[in-house]
């Protein structure tokens, strides 16, 4: 979507529309949604910066030095200072007036999952993580609603270099608010090699949003509660309980036109900015400095698939216990979740264990060297991962590995 610094030419009315019936009072009682659990919750007491990662100039946004800085930012560029230390366990995300540097006339903010310097020069104690399909994603939020500003809740994943003849990118917009439609948003996948190539489509939707007594809700006035179901086969979209879009999917398909409508490990992404679903300008609103609110966001896997996994097939490693060798080590990976506490158990003490922290954020897992004790008896040797979720509960991965000479 890239919403604070490309405008998508669309028409909305011109697209798909529908209309979803919701409860405005809506509030989840307690974080447990049925046939899902619980893995990763933010209620934002904090803002943990090993969680989120903040969108500014030369990090998903134009960089400061681009000869063409303020076009590409439609005159609004990111700063990370637009993102404060949550009030009362509310996130607030705004935008407004000037901003750090005064190149631009007004200025936007965004939290994400990723960091575009990933290879070097990240965040203290932050490495990337995904959403996978298996999973449940829900986010409260509160938006505002000023001409030429909108907010938005998207996934986005990408794979491959940009030379990369296998490179696709899959996304999806949960919500892009319509700045001057105050009871509609906007919906879309975007799907290809890349966002500018010949490939490229988008699904986008028009959702007019009323009360379950069809009055038209104004959504800037109330809390919405927004999930998003990510399946290999489909994507299904929630807002305050209620179904308001289903997207199929083609996994296994070997069609060209379904080549990229797959979906992939994807990053959350959560700002406010230049509206991107219409024509208006960010000096079209007149009452600066407007905010989106978040309450909480929360990640769910399903009860009948793991939540913690290893990325590779660990199973008949045989490595050798001369040090130097080819094969005396290898590098272990499994999923990373913000918040899971790793523990690598070798019961045997037979394997030397290295925390790996080389290109964490890049592989968006947790992953240890593991290789033989010099002089370690031949034989096998059982290697278990324990991964403790704040919540207390555990699970545990292991695999047998075979020492040779």
């Amino acid at each position: 979507m890239k919403y604070f610094f490309l405008l998508l030419l669309t028409v909305p009315h011109l697209l798909h529309s529908q209309t979803v019936r919701i409860d405005p009072e809506f509030n989840r009682q307690t974080a447990d949604i049925p046939g899902y659990k619980l893995v990763f919750a933010d209620e934002f007491n904090t803002l943990d910066r090993s969680v989120w990662d903040l969108s500014g100039p030369g990090n998903d946004g134009p960089s400061y030095d681009a000869a063409d800085f303020l076009i590409k930012s439609n005159q609004v560029t990111i700063n990370p200072s637009n993102v404060s230390e949550p009030l009362g366990s509310i996130l607030k995300i705004q935008a407004r007036k000037g901003e750090d540097r005064n190149m631009t006339p007004f200025s936007a903010g965004e939290i994400k999952t990723f960091n575009n310097h990933s290879w070097s020069n990240h965040p203290p104690n932050f490495r990337n993580w995904t959403m996978t399909p298996g999973q449940y994603l829900e986010a409260r939020i509160k938006i505002p609603y000023c001409p030429g500003i909108n907010s938005a809740l998207w996934l986005y994943g990408i794979t491959g270099a940009q030379d990369d003849p296998d490179r696709r990118f899959f996304e999806v917009d949960i919500i892009e608010s319509f700045s001057e439609i105050p009871s509609h948003f906007w919906t879309n996948i975007h799907y290809g090699k890349a966002y500018a190539d010949k490939s490229h489509r988008s699904k986008g939707r028009e959702i007019k949003v009323k009360s379950l007594k069809n009055k038209k809700v104004v959504l800037k006035d109330i809390w919405l509660t927004f999930g998003l179901e990510y399946n290999e086969t489909d994507i299904r979209m929630y807002l305050n309980g209620a179904l308001y879009n289903t997207y199929k999917l083609y996994p296994n398909s070997t069609k060209k036109k379904y080549r990229y409508l797959k979906a992939l490990p994807a990053f959350i992404r959560l700002g406010v900015g230049k509206a991107s679903v219409e024509s208006t300008q960010a000096e079209a609103c007149q009452d600066y400095p407007v905010f989106l609110d978040i309450d909480y966001v929360r990640l769910y896997t399903k009860e009948n698939l793991p939540s913690i996994y290893f990325l590779n097939n660990y199973e008949n490693i045989w490595l050798s216990a001369t040090k130097g060798r080819e094969n005396s080590g290898f590098n272990m990976q499994v999923n990373y979740i913000p918040g899971v506490k790793y523990r690598v158990i070798d019961e045997k003490n037979q394997l030397d264990i290295t925390h790996n922290e080389n290109y964490i954020t890049a592989c968006q897992c947790a992953q240890w060297w593991i290789s033989p004790k010099e002089n370690s008896p031949t034989g096998p040797a059982w290697i278990k991962v324990m991964a403790e979720f704040p919540g207390g509960n555990a699970i545990n991965l292991g695999t047998t590995i075979q020492i040779i000479p």
